[in-house]
């Protein structure tokens, strides 16, 4: 059919150069014949080119780009055995950046000035504080365009994590702060602390301020909690100084002066530890459920004989849930290094994308990253199962919980005996099904995030207004400055 499309045409070209010369002059006709005979044999060139194409001419390859599997990551130190376990066996290519807990700051500061210079890394691990700097800029991916199914995950959790709207962090676990109270009390004290399902830090001390038994508030000073309930975290606005908090920092002090200051040695058995805590604490703060390097995990399990009972979570003044999300330090002693402080990560972190990097890839990352946060067995004993958080995912709750619970008591008869767990598997199940149906009721409800608060913000303040160099609203617009500096930064 080319072929003949391609004489039609020529012989078109050859009917009219007849015509126009039998009309023309003769000189003309000959200038007008050699004209268009040239025209003929070019046609008939580039047809035969196009037909059968040049012998000489290379095919023309065409170009496809090669999709980048490479992701730049930057992580506190700690987070890296997990996140290269969840690449394993995987085709993502790795460029993983580390820092220090004590060098958060300045890395926070330089991070800020890449996002800003549209450079930066494609994903980063945060711990929350603070994260409406980076949140705020504008330079990060916002999670909720990358989400396809937002049923999947734990929306209350994803909505305490929103900033104006936006998601820029995405949480891969989330726990709550759970409180007990000790049960040697008098029984109308710890009757009041039993009327409550949730509880607040002012309440706490209004309870404990009914006391005078000079034990100690509680095990994890919870003055940095109570410095949170202050600040708006979304509109970065401090409230410190409108004498809410100074009238807190009277109550501390009252409570400081009657405490117990005498130190205790910390043993190494359960029964000999939550001994010591009640002895000195009239309340015991706990993060994972209870079940950390202590073995308190009187949060779902417990016996008459418990130290600490009624375990409820911490709540802020509108009934939310507080997400305490922080890495902590624990001092252990080694054979030939001592109080050296390590950290541990009771919260698998929440993961930031820049906005100018490969966002999709760096999505489908972050989905293994929930997954190996589900089934870690780095070997590393600060990822251990001793800890039991929630994975966003809402369909990882039960394996999680099952399998944090099946190493932390099924092969360990202390923890059992404390606990008075059966010790078959079989006779556990029931007492586990339970504690993940406490578990599940609270994940279920309305939740806030509250990042961690420096000590450093506090600290010298305090101990002016305890020695009587300043008043507490002295004490409290110095504190509301500080934060107000950070909050701002």
């Amino acid at each position: 059919m080319r072929e003949e499309r391609l004489l039609e045409l020529i012989g078109q070209v050859d009917d009219k150069l007849v015509t126009e010369s039998l009309l023309e002059a003769p000189g003309r006709a000959k200038r007008q014949w050699t004209k268009w005979a040239g025209v003929a044999v070019a046609c008939l060139a580039l047809g035969l080119v196009w037909l059968f194409g040049s012998p000489d001419e290379p095919e023309v390859a065409v170009y496809e780009p090669e999709i980048s599997r490479n992701l730049s990551i930057l992580a506190l130190d700690i987070y890296e055995p997990i996140i290269r376990q969840a690449a394993a066996g995987q085709d993502f290519e790795l460029d993983i950046s580390t820092f220090s807990l004590e060098e958060r700051g300045f890395q926070s500061l330089r991070l800020q000035a890449m996002l800003m210079s549209g450079r930066g890394y494609d994903m980063f691990f945060w711990d929350g504080s603070p994260y409406w700097i980076h949140g705020g800029l504008g330079f990060l991916q916002d999670f909720n365009e990358l989400i396809t199914n937002r049923e999947d995950f734990y929306t209350n959790v994803l909505e305490a994590f929103e900033l104006n709207g936006g998601l820029y962090f995405f949480p891969l676990s989330f726990d709550f702060v759970y409180i007990g109270i000790n049960a040697d009390l008098p029984e109308s004290i710890v009757n009041r602390f039993k009327q409550h399902s949730t509880i607040t830090n002012r309440q706490i001390m209004d309870i404990f301020l009914e006391l005078e038994s000079g034990l100690n508030i509680g095990f994890n000073d919870p003055m940095r909690r109570i410095i949170g309930d202050f600040i708006d975290f979304e509109n970065r606005i401090s409230h410190l100084n409108d004498g809410r908090f100074a009238a807190v920092l009277e109550d501390r002090k009252h409570i400081l002066e009657t405490a117990n200051e005498e130190g205790y040695a910390w043993p190494t058995t359960y029964q000999q530890q939550m001994q010591v805590l009640a002895e000195n604490y009239a309340f015991i703060f706990m993060t994972g459920g209870g079940l950390n390097m202590t073995g308190a995990g009187s949060v779902f399990f417990g016996t008459e004989d418990s130290p600490f009972v009624h375990f409820i979570p911490l709540a802020d003044e509108n009934g939310n849930l507080i997400i305490d999300h922080h890495s902590t330090g624990f001092e252990f002693e080694f054979e030939n290094e001592v109080h050296r402080t390590i950290t541990i990560a009771p919260i698998w972190g929440s993961v930031g994308i820049n906005a100018a990097g490969n966002g999709q890839l760096a999505w489908e990352f972050t989905q293994h990253l929930i997954s190996a946060a589900v089934n870690h067995d780095t070997g590393d004993w600060r990822f251990s199962r001793n800890i039991l958080t929630t994975p966003i995912k809402r369909s990882y709750t039960r394996q999680n919980t099952m399998s944090v619970l099946e190493f932390r008591f099924r092969d360990d008869i202390f923890a059992r005996q404390f606990y008075g767990l059966p010790e078959t598997a079989a006779g556990q199940q029931e007492p586990f099904e339970d504690a993940l149906a406490i578990l599940e009721y609270y994940n279920a409800m309305p939740a806030v995030l509250r990042p961690a608060i420096s000590s450093t913000f506090y600290e010298d303040a305090m101990q002016n207004f305890m020695l009587g160099f300043s008043t507490a609203q002295q004490a409290a617009e110095e504190i509301h400055n500080r934060v107000t500096l950070w909050l701002i930064e």
